[in-house]
């Protein structure tokens, strides 16, 4: 699957983002700290708009690449185990004075 679309509006930790972003998918739309961080041009819920993102992703293939690529980008930077595991590291540095 290449596209997800999302038309939920509640604001929360976006798990389904991640995974697309993880599952070489595109979400579309939503409204989650996840969404705003991988995909934040494809952040909404209205429709019509969502639509027409769509119709740009599906005619420009090179555009799909980019926007998946800055999508795995931000995964790395901010959830992957990696990105945790310095986190954890960080905070056991302060701990320990």
């Amino acid at each position: 699957c290449m596209f997800m679309l999302n038309t939920d509006v509640s604001k929360g930790y976006g798990l389904m983002s991640i995974q697309c972003a993880c599952l070489d998918t595109i979400m579309i739309g939503g409204n989650s700290d996840s969404q705003h961080i991988l995909f934040p041009d494809l952040v909404g819920t209205d429709v019509d708009i969502l639509s027409s993102k769509l119709d740009d992703l599906v005619a420009d293939k090179q555009l799909q690449k980019r926007t998946l690529t800055f999508a795995k980008e931000m995964f790395e930077k901010y959830y992957s185990f990696r990105a945790v595991e310095v986190a954890i590291q960080n905070m056991y540095s302060k701990l320990k004075g």
